[in-house]
């Protein structure tokens, strides 16, 4: 499986929202940030079909991070993900 895969993305996502359900944030953590980092990717080359799915795993980076108490870098993700969302 390629490293840009969308189903490795999606899985990576779906692992983060397990994780984060379990407590294990920073596994959840580490998680979404692969998946951010491979739909960014693919929301780079594709747009028009990978960017809400972009904005969407930045929704979910958000939620974790706010949740690990890291207030900034949650809000950083919200108004990215906002900002895709209304392109």
């Amino acid at each position: 499986m390629a490293p840009s895969s969308p189903d490795l993305a999606t899985s990576l996502n779906n692992q983060s929202n397990g994780l984060s359900d379990l407590g294990r944030r920073e596994e959840a953590l580490a998680a979404i940030e692969q998946a951010v980092t491979i739909r960014r990717e693919l929301a780079r080359t594709r747009p028009t079909v990978f960017a809400s799915r972009y904005a969407s795993s930045r929704k979910t980076q958000a939620m974790v991070l706010s949740a690990l108490g890291r207030s900034a870098e949650a809000q950083a993700a919200r108004d990215e993900a906002a900002a895709i969302s209304t392109e």
